[in-house]
């Protein structure tokens, strides 16, 4: 990968981790993620207005990156390409909450929707046998196809999901940023993902 001369010496250090993230060296992606996190943070929060909003689209922001790093273009900084990752993610958050949606807990009534209040005790009503059989289908491929991962993406995914390890958790165990724990773990689910898409199964019986 050639670096552009023009690219001031920040932005030449950035293509050198760059070129080492490509390689595999989680650790060059570490550095280019504390370089950059409260700067991209800062401006999504400005954009979306609330914490949360921004540090869930920050964590995005740098799977992206980190997901499709082959892609970043060295005649141009790395905090450019990241910058635009960034807002592009913004606008489209910001789309989606322009668009109406309806509770899960609601009924249409006098024009309009209303929750519906129910008692946290009663039980729902079970699955039926078909159901329940699609249900169990569903489970055995997931785990089926976490198993075929890389070890590292398989590993994340089992320590959240299955044995409901919490951020602090994964990142001791696994000796890691947290920073670094959230990028991963949004890496498998879009991995994890697109496994499944062939396999008819929705997104919400995953997470």
């Amino acid at each position: 990968m050639e670096t552009n001369s023009n690219l001031t010496e920040n932005a030449r250090q950035d293509a050198g981790l760059v070129m080492a993230a490509r390689s595999g060296d989680e650790k060059a992606f570490s550095k280019l993620m504390s370089r950059y996190k409260d700067a991209i943070y800062f401006r999504l929060l400005k954009m979306v207005d609330y914490k949360i909003d921004a540090e869930e689209l920050t964590i995005e922001t740098f799977g992206k990156a980190f997901t499709n790093i082959h892609q970043y273009e060295s005649q141009f900084a790395f905090s450019t390409w990241l910058y635009s990752i960034a807002s592009n993610n913004a606008l489209d958050h910001l789309r989606k909450k322009r668009i109406p949606t309806v509770p899960l807990e609601s009924k249409f009534e006098n024009g309009e929707w209303i929750r519906v209040e129910y008692d946290e005790n009663l039980k729902t009503s079970s699955d039926n046998p078909e159901e329940a059989l699609i249900k169990k289908q569903n489970a055995m491929l997931l785990r089926k196809t976490i198993s075929s991962l890389k070890p590292k993406y398989r590993k994340i995914l089992e320590m959240r999901y299955f044995k409901e390890y919490s951020y602090n958790e994964i990142a001791e165990a696994l000796n890691l940023p947290m920073d670094t724990v959230k990028v991963h773990l949004y890496r498998s689910r879009e991995i994890l993902l697109e496994l499944l898409k062939s396999n008819d199964i929705s997104n919400h019986t995953i997470f």
